[in-house]
């Protein structure tokens, strides 16, 4: 009887979140007042995931304070009223997957097997599509369930350096599509450990079609994992690049109930932890935009 009760007010919970606080916070959140980067920032959202991905982008400018111009990629499944409404809180370039389709259909013509992995799994859009819809040499993507809490000074300098360097969350374990002795003793490139793709700031130079073309095809059929593929290409190419490197485990990755004390941001992994996004990301978000109206008034 506990358990379902339990159950049913962490229900409650959630559709209180989806129908009031997630709005209402993304209101008073808005955008920030100040002047706009030139690098992107990129979202591959969908008809489920739309609503955590602006408020992840809001926490995303504020925890910077800066506007970044954002680039919303869908994966086909976006509803005309979803889209108005992302458009709505987020002034965004709005990429429909029948544009970003016809895109990638020429710029990957020469490079069959990549051509159909981005057929064949939407997260490979997340690999393949942000590139040429990047207006500048280096851009940002950011995962549709992370919140950002703290200012995200490494962000910061990164942004205002200049450096053609990329930087990626570090992973709890590390999920590559086999294991890394294999893909190092194939590729002739030793992989950064336990790249998380969820989160990454990334230069343009590190992106190769040609070795991503040669990892899909070295391990077709063969790999352990191929589901992690998306996340191997991310951390070869970086690691074939070899400038940039891991996030503080500030920028937190965890199961757990609670995001860590003194957490940058938190990627809510695992389908329990979308629920606890609602709850703890939202009214966590909520009560600083609250605060931050009181101070200001």
């Amino acid at each position: 009887m506990f358990v379902k009760t339990r159950a049913q007010l962490r229900r409650l919970l959630v559709d209180f979140s989806k129908g009031v606080t997630t709005p209402l916070t993304c209101r008073l959140l808005g955008r920030p007042q100040a002047p706009e980067v030139p690098e992107s920032l990129h979202l591959l959202l969908s008809a489920k995931t739309w609503d955590f991905g602006v408020l992840a982008a809001l926490s995303f400018e504020h925890s910077t304070g800066r506007r970044w111009p954002i680039v919303v990629h869908e994966d086909g499944t976006i509803t005309p009223d979803q889209r108005k409404t992302i458009e709505h809180f987020l002034e965004c370039r709005f990429v429909t997957r029948a544009e970003a389709d016809a895109v990638a259909e020429q710029r990957l013509a020469n490079h069959p097997l990549s051509l159909d992995q981005r057929r064949s799994h939407v997260f490979m859009l997340k690999f393949f599509d942000l590139e040429p819809f990047a207006p500048k040499e280096r851009f940002v993507y950011l995962d549709s369930d992370i919140i950002f809490y703290r200012e995200a000074r490494e962000v910061i300098d990164w942004q205002a350096s200049g450096r053609h360097e990329c930087w990626f969350n570090e992973d709890t374990r590390e999920t590559y599509c086999s294991p890394r002795e294999e893909i190092e003793a194939e590729m002739g490139v030793s992989l950064w450990r336990a790249v998380n793709a969820g989160f990454c700031l990334v230069t343009k130079r590190a992106l190769s079609l040609d070795l991503t073309e040669r990892l899909l095809t070295t391990f077709q059929g063969r790999a352990r994992h191929p589901q992690f593929y998306e996340q191997t290409l991310w951390a070869l190419n970086a690691s074939h690049f070899g400038q940039g490197g891991l996030l503080p485990r500030t920028y937190e990755i965890s199961w757990g109930l609670l995001k860590r004390p003194g957490c940058i941001c938190r990627h809510y992994v695992g389908p329990p932890a979308k629920d606890i996004l609602y709850i703890e990301g939202t009214h966590s978000l909520l009560a600083q935009a609250l605060l931050k109206k009181l101070r200001l008034a």
